[in-house]
């Protein structure tokens, strides 16, 4: 069965007015909408703002023990691989084509999934691409998963929550290479990065020297430069697990 992605049938995209949260950084106290209403991050799962002492030393070294990748089953679901393998580290067991089938669809991956996951790799908007971290962390929390996505997130945020015992997810060129970004303006007129292969993998580790990347079902090494240099291909976007 191949879901329908019929733009005519997406929902209003008033409906998820009040469902995002828009972290620019990891400074930010607060996110707007684009009615320009204010509400501070807060909830069952915590307050932001008290998670972290920038001024406390970090580990040299530091994994995450008994986290479980799998492959992905289409083309285009790396974020949903990665968020369902995500969750269920922390306990949340998410059907993965459930997820994938209720992600938001538009053609601004800031706002929703462009295009079809059945497509092949390695396109850009408007073609099929994918979705970037807000409405992947948006969907997340609709699930209880107490998820919140960043852009221009740091490596030393990285290795905090690794250090802590909580994996991340972040958004690389590839399997987690050097790529050559792009600007694309939907049609909401917000220009943003893309990169052709843009993909998801997550971050259980790291030593002086590499990171640790759980990529679908495998599992691989990275320089830190290699690393640092493939995520910030687009702006350094991340989720994390607020606990």
């Amino acid at each position: 069965m191949t879901p329908d992605f019929d733009w005519n049938s997406s929902p209003n995209s008033e409906d998820y007015v009040g469902w995002f949260w828009f972290p620019e950084d990891e400074s930010a106290n607060n996110y707007s909408y684009d009615n320009n209403t204010f509400m501070p991050f807060s909830g069952s799962f915590g307050n932001l703002n008290d998670i972290w002492d920038y001024s406390q030393p970090l580990p040299t070294q530091a994994y995450v023990d008994g986290f479980v990748g799998h492959a992905q089953s289409y083309p285009l679901d790396c974020e949903t691989r990665s968020a369902v393998d995500f969750a269920a580290y922390f306990g949340f067991s998410i059907d993965a084509y459930q997820f994938l089938t209720s992600l938001p669809k538009s053609d601004d991956p800031n706002e929703g999934f462009v295009g079809n996951y059945t497509d092949p790799r390695g396109q850009i908007p408007p073609a099929s691409y994918g979705v970037y971290q807000e409405p992947v962390a948006a969907l997340l929390r609709s699930y209880g998963v107490p998820a919140v996505g960043y852009k221009n997130m740091s490596w030393e945020r990285i290795k905090y929550e690794i250090s802590n015992g909580r994996p991340v997810m972040v958004w690389v060129a590839g399997n987690t290479e050097v790529g050559t970004p792009q600007y694309y303006t939907p049609s909401n007129g917000k220009s943003t990065k893309v990169v052709p292969y843009q993909h998801t993998v997550v971050v259980i580790g790291y030593d002086s020297q590499n990171v640790t990347i759980q990529d679908g079902a495998m599992r691989y090494t990275r320089s830190i430069n290699t690393f640092l240099t493939s995520w910030a291909t687009l702006d350094n976007r991340g989720i994390i697990a607020v606990y």
